[in-house]
């Protein structure tokens, strides 16, 4: 569990968090309801949903886990200018910053 790692460590603070675990997303944020509560770093995720089917997820619940817990979610279109999304779309790297 990615909070008892940071306990363990005693780390209170972390800025940015970048995951690529090639659809076990939703399980790393299981594991992590500390960090995305209280902590609040911004994520830089890439999202799969065929990776994530693997797992039994989905890249809408993937989704729906960050924005349930206050995060607004961007991508950078071809210009690398970050933009605001509502939804899961063609990007594949998405920006959940905390709202």
């Amino acid at each position: 569990r990615l909070d008892d790692f940071l306990a363990d460590r005693q780390l209170d603070s972390i800025d940015v968090v970048k995951m690529d675990v090639e659809g076990a997303e939703q399980l790393v944020l299981d594991g992590a309801p500390n960090l995305l509560k209280r902590v609040r770093p911004i994520w830089y995720v890439e999202i799969d949903e065929s990776r994530a089917q693997r797992f039994g997820d989905s890249a809408q619940m993937l989704f729906a886990t960050f924005t349930g817990n206050g995060y607004k979610a961007f991508h950078f279109d071809d210009d690398f200018n970050l933009q605001p999304v509502s939804g899961i779309g063609a990007a594949s790297d998405y920006l959940f910053l905390p709202g």
